[in-house]
């Protein structure tokens, strides 16, 4: 078979794959603003920006990033020496492989011949940078399914990913090391390079295969130790011509001890057929990995330096086309490694709720598919939701990421778009109000008020019942004024009221607010609870806890318009199922 034509369909396969990620980052986006941008627009930002970086000092950064943190893998270095000499092992044995064996007759053959391969120091060099990809593959199974621990979550990619790098290498080193005992093999150099065959030169070729068998491995059917020593010499002799062109495959001592190992199947299985069949597997399993690479787990290899390269030059005054097709592109970079996971501040929701959304390493896989355009089910949505809600915004992620991706900005966009698609989600009205004041300038105009009406909405339906009577409303078993007593001690000196943001956002807080926190705390003492649970002041407290804070009787009022807020959420919550 020939080789040129999978090759030319695996580079196909391969190139058609580039065009599809192009056309997912230039095309889709995370976030409402995605669909403001076409994408012809989003292609000429992406140019405009690739010219403005080429020729501007920025281009000395990109330098510096790719040094450090892409050959060097610095990030990974700053948060675990076992997982970086894990990926450096893998990296570098894999990279040298390619370079000066599969790229070998672009590369190394014209400066040092055809059989550089066999000559030293290659044949150790490819023999050692096989080692340590196997090396490197030892270590991530052991991480992922001996030392996972309960927050770091193998997918069906990570498995690919060691599967198809091991398939290559150990199909390599098999290969290797039955060419090394191959009769078929060695007849065939002797002829090609020797003019030596079993039938023109019987005793010239017996004495040439008795001085390999006994140096270099090979296993004949005819022979066996001890050895003619008149063979030998003879074949010495003959040998001076080959080792110009091959050195002693004990030179590649892995394969070499592979090839002691399987020396007594060696009889039965080396023949022309049985190499052939060794070598087409090895070259498809590398055809293979190369044409599926950029629908894989494997395309970070490529992905992961631009999204590198992108943290230094897109940034937040750059054109927001450019930030739509960042964000997308940082989801292509994810290796899925966990670290973010293992760092996660809002970890203790996913060991409580079950929950694996919360994680943030599983969130990107979710954020992946809409970005695809692919619609999520309702209890994906649901659990999604729930997870991306439950995010602290401490930023811990983005700090740890190896990849360089900014996920705090991926989950506020995630956050919008999902808002936009949901159901009310009442959390935009506590925490996250304020990281969405913060981030509106960033966001569309035309889209942000419609989380928050939303939620005020759903809010305001699930409290309706309260308001049916001024009466004690339970929650639970609890009536609401008995959450925390401490409300009794409130004698209304209002500084609840004075340092509250909200209030402060307001020129007349309370006709807008219905009551400030202080009323809040006289109508629970008054046991009108219902009337206090119903106002919008509840619903638009960000929980900053500014008024607890500043009680000078150490009332705990932020926990108590936490507990009012927590029933309307408790009304609004639906039988929708959720993904654990």
């Amino acid at each position: 078979m020939n080789l040129a034509l999978p090759v030319y369909i695996s580079l196909g396969v391969f190139a058609l794959g580039l065009l599809v990620k192009a056309a997912t980052w230039l095309g889709r986006g995370i976030g409402p603003e995605a669909s403001r941008f076409s994408f012809g627009s989003r292609l000429s930002a992406a140019a405009a920006g690739v010219l403005s970086t080429v020729f501007s000092p920025k281009l000395f950064t990109l330098a510096a990033v790719f040094f450090r943190d892409i050959l060097f893998q610095w990030p990974i270095l700053r948060e675990s020496f076992v997982r970086w000499a894990m990926h450096m092992a893998i990296f570098l044995g894999f990279m040298f492989l390619l370079f000066f064996h599969a790229l070998g007759k672009y590369i190394t053959s014209p400066l040092f011949g055809e059989n550089y391969a066999y000559l030293m120091p290659f044949l150790l060099l490819r023999d050692l940078a096989g080692v340590l990809v196997l090396l490197g593959l030892a270590v991530a199974v052991i991480r992922r399914f001996v030392m996972s621990g309960k927050r770091l979550k193998t997918s069906a990619m990570d498995v690919y990913a060691i599967l198809i790098v091991g398939l290559i290498i150990v199909s390599g080193f098999v290969l290797c090391s039955v060419k090394m005992t191959s009769l078929d093999v060695f007849a065939r150099m002797a002829q090609d390079y020797g003019s030596l065959d079993p039938e023109g030169t019987p005793d010239d070729f017996r004495a040439l295969e008795t001085y390999w068998a006994a140096n270099y491995g090979l296993v004949s059917p005819t022979l066996s130790a001890p050895y003619d020593e008149n063979l030998l010499a003879t074949g010495e002799g003959l040998n001076e011509s080959c080792v110009s062109c091959h050195a002693k495959n004990s030179k590649a001592p892995a394969s070499f001890a592979l090839a002691r190992f399987l020396a007594p199947a060696a009889r039965s299985v080396n023949g022309a057929r049985d190499v052939d069949f060794l070598y087409w597997l090895h070259v498809l399993a590398c055809l293979v990995g190369l044409a599926v690479l950029p629908f894989t787990k494997m395309f970070h290899v490529i992905a992961t330096p631009v999204a590198l390269f992108l943290k230094k030059t897109v940034g937040p005054f750059s054109r927001p086309e450019n930030l739509v097709t960042r964000r997308v592109a940082e989801l292509s970079a994810c290796t899925h490694c966990g670290t973010c996971s293992l760092h996660c501040s809002a970890m203790m929701a996913y060991h409580v709720s079950g929950n694996r959304y919360v994680l943030p390493s599983e969130k990107i896989g979710a954020l992946k598919k809409i970005a695809r355009g692919r619609k999520l089910s309702d209890a994906e949505l649901a659990a999604v939701s729930n997870g991306i809600m439950l995010c602290t915004n401490c930023d811990r992620c983005t700090a740890v990421c190896p990849s360089g991706l900014e996920l705090k900005e991926l989950w506020l966009f995630a956050r919008e778009q999902i808002l936009l698609q949901g159901r009310p989600e009442p959390l935009v009205r506590s925490p996250f109000a304020l990281l969405r004041g913060l981030s509106r300038a960033r966001l569309p105009k035309e889209t942000y008020p419609e989380p928050a009406a939303a939620a005020d909405r759903g809010l305001s339906a699930a409290f309706a019942p309260l308001l049916d009577a001024d009466r004690e409303t339970e929650v639970g078993e609890k009536p609401l004024r008995d959450l925390d007593p401490s409300f009794a001690a409130c004698f209304g000196c209002t500084n609840c009221t004075s340092v509250c943001p909200v209030v402060a956002s307001f020129e007349e807080p309370v006709r807008s607010l219905g009551l400030v926190p202080h009323q809040i705390m006289a109508a629970v003492g008054m046991g009108l609870s219902a009337r206090a649970a119903g106002c919008s002041m509840v619903r638009d407290c960000l929980t900053c806890y500014q008024c607890q804070e500043h009680c000078p009787q150490n009332v705990a009022v932020t926990d108590l318009i936490y507990g009012l807020k927590e029933l309307a959420a408790k009304n609004l919550e639906t039988d929708s199922p959720s993904i654990a």
